[in-house]
C-alpha cells in the first residue's frame, strides 16, 4: 500500500475502500458525474456516506477554525501519522509554501513538524467525529463483520493518506505519500478566502496592540497559522466549494421540518463534545436536511433559473418559500395554477422532489458537489427521464454529482446524454436533447456493486464510450422477466388448445 518513491499525479481523487459494512472492496474515482448501481444492500449508501464524511471532515469550516484557534502547540500523542520517508519532504514542502504565502523571510529557521503533528491529531479527531455523525453509530460499527478494521485510502492531487477504523472504535490517520507537484494553498478554492482573512485578522490584532509586524513572535504566529492551512490543503479530498447530501429518506422532511428546530439537529448528531453514553439520534445527512429545510436562505442561489423549468415539468408547479417574519422558520407550499397547497397534502412525488429542488435552488452552486440517493424515487418513468436530463445539465453547470440509482430509465437517459455528445445540433433537436444536456463520456463514471456468494460486494467500473453506458445489470433482470413471460405464455397456450 505504501509506495517506494514520490511521483507526480494528476488524476481525479480516488477512494479505495475495504471492509466497509457490506462492502468488501470499492475503488471509486470521483468524476463530474459518478453513478452507483447494483442490488439492494450492496453498500452504495455506505460508500456514498464515507465519501461525504471525509469530504466534510477536511473541507469543513469547523476543522479550519479549530486549527486556527489553537494558539500554542499542544502535546501530541505517540501515534505515527506521517510515513517516516516523508518527514523531511513534508517539512520542507510546508516551510517553502508558507514562505511563499507570507512573503516574509523569518529571522529564524522554524521547524514545522510540531505544528504539523498537532494539526494531524486534530484532523484525526475531526474524521472520527464525522464518521460517527454520518453513520449515527460508533465508528467501529461500520467495519465489515468478521474483519478487524476498515481501510480507506484517499489519493488526491496533492497526497495519499489512509484512514483506518478498528472494531474498538479507533480512528487513525496516516499520510503515506506526498506528490512532487503538490501546489500552493491558493489552488484550493475551499479555503483560499479564509486564509487571506486570517492573515488580515492577525495583522489587525497586531496593529491594535501595537505589535510590530517584524517581531519574532508575530512571524511565528503567522507561520503556525500558515503551516496548519497548508497541511489541511494536502488532505482536502474534494476540490469543491460546498458539499451537500440528500439521503433516500428525504420525503418525510417536508412533513415535519417545522416542528423540529435547526439548532437541535445541528448540535446532536456530530458534535465533538457529545458524551460517550449519548449516541447520535440521526445521521448527519438527515439532520442537516431538516435543519436546512427549516432555515432556507432568504435569497435564491445561482442555479434557481436553470432548475425551475425542470421543476415545472416534473411537478406541474413550484415549491415556494415564505416566512411570517425575516429570520423565522421557512414555510413551504406547493403552488400550481395560482393555488397554494401545504406540503403535507401533496403527492408523494412532489413530497420527494421538494427537498431536491430546494437544495438546487438555495444551496447548490457551481463548483460544489451534491450526493443524491435514488433521485428517481416515487417518480413516473417520464419524470425519471427529465430528472436524468437535469442531472446532465447540472454537470454542465460545473456541479459535481454522485448518485445512487435502481432505475433503468434514468440510467438509459444518462446514456443517451452521453451518446448525443457527438451528434450535431440538428440531430439532437430531433430527439429533444439540448446541447446543455449532453455529457462528455470522460466526465461520467458508473460503478456496479456486485454481490459475491458470501453476500459482500465489490465494485466494477463500467466502460463508457461514444456508445453510452452499458446496462447489463438491468438487462439481466429484464431477460429473466421475459423468460418467465414466454414460459407462462407457452403454458397458457397448451390450456387454450385443450
Amino acid at each position: 500500500m505504501e509506495p517506494e518513491d514520490l511521483t507526480s499525479q494528476q488524476e481525479p481523487t480516488r477512494f479505495a475502500i475495504e471492509n466497509l459494512g457490506p462492502v468488501r472492496h470499492a475503488d471509486i474515482e470521483i468524476r463530474p458525474l459518478s453513478v452507483f448501481i447494483g442490488p439492494n444492500n450492496a453498500g452504495k449508501s455506505y460508500v456514498s456516506t464515507i465519501i461525504h464524511a471525509l469530504g466534510s471532515a477536511f473541507g469543513s469550516g469547523q476543522l479550519f477554525m479549530r486549527l486556527l484557534m489553537t494558539d500554542e502547540p499542544h502535546e501530541t500523542d505517540e501515534k505515527t501519522r506521517i510515513d517516516r520517508r516523508l518527514v523531511r519532504k513534508l517539512n520542507d514542502f510546508v516551510k517553502s509554501a508558507v514562505d511563499e504565502l507570507l512573503h516574509v523571510k523569518p529571522p529564524f529557521e522554524p521547524n514545522a513538524l510540531t505544528t504539523i503533528e498537532q494539526s494531524l491529531m486534530l484532523m484525526e479527531q475531526q474524521v472520527s467525529a464525522e464518521i460517527e455523525g454520518s453513520f449515527a453509530c460508533p465508528p467501529g460499527k461500520i467495519v465489515r463483520y468478521g474483519t478487524k478494521r476498515m481501510l480507506t485510502t484517499v489519493d488526491t492531487a496533492r497526497s495519499r493518506y489512509v484512514i483506518t477504523v478498528t472494531r474498538e472504535n479507533e480512528v487513525n490517520l496516516k499520510l503515506v505519500r506526498l506528490y512532487d507537484d503538490a501546489g500552493p494553498m491558493e489552488e484550493t478554492p475551499e479555503h483560499k478566502p479564509e486564509m487571506q482573512d486570517v492573515i488580515d485578522y492577525v495583522k489587525r490584532i497586531m496593529i491594535q496592540y501595537g505589535i510590530k509586524e517584524d517581531t519574532k513572535k508575530t512571524i511565528q504566529r503567522l507561520h503556525d497559522i500558515m503551516v496548519k492551512t497548508v497541511v489541511l490543503s494536502l488532505f482536502v479530498p474534494l476540490n469543491v466549494t460546498g458539499l451537500q447530501y440528500l439521503p433516500a429518506a428525504r420525503g418525510g422532511s417536508t412533513q415535519t421540518y417545522r416542528s423540529l428546530t435547526a439548532e437541535y439537529f445541528h448540535s446532536i448528531p456530530f458534535t465533538l463534545t457529545r458524551p460517550q453514553n449519548r449516541p447520535p439520534t440521526l445521521n448527519r445527512a438527515t439532520a442537516v436536511l431538516f435543519a436546512q429545510m427549516a432555515n432556507l436562505p432568504e435569497t435564491r442561489g445561482p442555479l434557481a433559473e436553470v432548475v425551475e423549468p425542470y421543476e415545472e415539468r416534473t411537478t406541474g408547479g413550484h415549491i415556494e418559500v415564505s416566512r411570517e417574519m425575516s429570520g423565522m422558520l421557512s414555510r413551504l407550499e406547493f403552488k400550481r395554477d395560482g393555488h397554494s397547497i401545504g406540503l403535507q397534502r401533496v403527492s408523494s412525488s412532489v413530497s420527494e422532489l421538494a427537498p431536491f429542488y430546494l437544495y438546487l435552488k438555495y444551496y447548490v452552486t457551481p463548483d460544489s458537489m451534491l450526493i443524491v440517493e435514488e433521485p428517481e424515487a416515487h417518480l413516473h418513468p417520464e419524470n425519471q427521464i427529465l430528472i436524468a436530463r437535469l442531472l446532465a445539465r447540472l454537470v454542465n453547470e460545473d456541479v459535481t454529482l454522485l448518485i445512487t440509482t435502481h432505475s433503468d430509465f434514468l440510467l438509459n437517459q444518462l446514456s443517451n446524454c452521453v451518446t448525443s455528445w457527438s451528434l450535431t445540433p440538428e440531430e439532437r433537436a430531433k430527439i429533444g436533447i439540448n446541447e446543455e444536456e449532453t455529457l462528455n463520456p470522460e466526465d461520467v463514471a458508473v460503478y456496479l456493486f456486485e454481490m459475491g456468494e458470501d453476500k459482500y460486494s465489490t465494485t466494477r467500473r463500467l466502460t463508457i464510450d461514444d456508445e453510452g453506458i452499458p446496462d447489463q445489470e438491468f438487462v439481466r433482470v429484464s431477460q429473466e422477466l421475459y423468460e418467465q413471460m414466454v414460459y407462462i405464455d407457452t403454458a397458457m397456450s397448451r390450456y387454450r388448445h385443450r
